[in-house]
């Protein structure tokens, strides 16, 4: 099992994480109170669980913004105590954070960005993906994919400007700009979410990624200049965390005009983070979804919303 002691250890975020703990004791007896006072009222009964489920969720964004916000290592890694924040047991049920920097995916919409070698690359990464999970049909090609997130102006190979389809007994008109959810490929092809969710967001960022949080497929297909090495740059994660861009060196024999050329590309720092909160109460699951951003040591939360268990950024 993995154990690195990291320097300063983070006094602030297990206090906050306390204080998590004493707000999650105190609503689950106002939760108890309320049952035995509505038992007779289950519809009562619900929308109190969602107002308690709604606090949760809330407090559960505070929580890690305060943990973000207090995180002064030079790196973000799996080491952080924002990313470790264990499942916490409530008196019916308990609340579970997951927290992904985004930059350890790529932002499907920069395949129509005004900058045509990132464009490129995306559709390549996208097509690369495609085939290894073995989409072969027109409608998951790259081509296709630009044409229904640019305007229709632009006159792609497949010409689906204006395309109607039919989607659960709807009616839809291809959609000609950015994607706002991951979910959204769905209506592509129902398998494409799942196989792509843990590669592409659709939130923008600059064309690095997080090499202490990419995966090895994201990396190998977005880099592919680095495909030959991209396995041993992921497996030095089991032991290291990269302090530093150069460490891939350390990983793997990389060339050093290679080297020069990727490491634009390559960061281990994150700045848009988002959170995935389930909130488990009475045998009922609530699931929140918010999205921060960090500016140096101050970070705002510009998206929260209840969803469904799915990831969509």
């Amino acid at each position: 099992m993995r154990f690195k002691l990291r320097n300063g250890i983070n006094r602030k975020g297990t206090v906050v994480i306390f204080v998590l703990f004493v707000i999650a004791f105190a609503s689950s007896i106002i939760i108890n109170l309320s049952e035995r006072s509505v038992n007779s009222y289950e519809e009562v009964n619900d929308v109190y669980l969602m107002n308690q489920a709604y606090i949760y969720g809330k407090t559960a964004v505070k929580i890690v913004k305060n943990l973000i916000e207090d995180d002064d290592f030079k790196e973000d890694s799996r080491d952080d105590d924002w990313f470790n924040i264990p499942m916490y047991p409530l008196q019916k049920g308990y609340i579970s954070i997951k927290i992904t920097p985004l930059n350890s995916k790529i932002n499907i919409n920069d395949i129509n960005s005004s900058n045509d070698s990132l464009s490129k690359r995306m559709a390549s990464a996208w097509d690369g993906l495609m085939q290894e999970y073995e989409f072969n049909d027109t409608e998951t090609t790259s081509d296709f994919l630009k044409d229904r997130i640019d305007n229709d102006t632009k006159i792609s190979p497949t010409g689906i400007e204006l395309e109607r389809y039919d989607y659960l007994g709807n009616t839809y008109q291809t959609k000609n700009e950015k994607l706002s959810t991951l979910t959204e490929l769905t209506l592509i092809n129902k398998e494409l979410y799942p196989a792509m969710k843990n590669h592409f967001t659709v939130i923008a960022e600059d064309k690095q990624i997080n090499i202490n949080f990419v995966n090895e497929n994201t990396l190998k297909y977005y880099l592919p200049e680095l495909g030959f090495y991209a396995e041993d740059i992921i497996d030095y994660r089991e032991f290291n965390d990269y302090t530093d861009v150069s460490q891939i060196r350390n990983a793997a024999p990389i060339p050093d005009e290679l080297y020069v050329t990727m490491v634009p590309f390559l960061t281990v720092k994150s700045s848009n983070f988002y959170i995935k909160i389930n909130v488990h109460l009475s045998q009922k699951d609530f699931y929140y979804h918010a999205l921060l951003k960090r500016n140096q040591n101050n970070a705002k939360v510009t998206k929260f919303f209840k969803g469904t268990n799915k990831d969509y950024f």
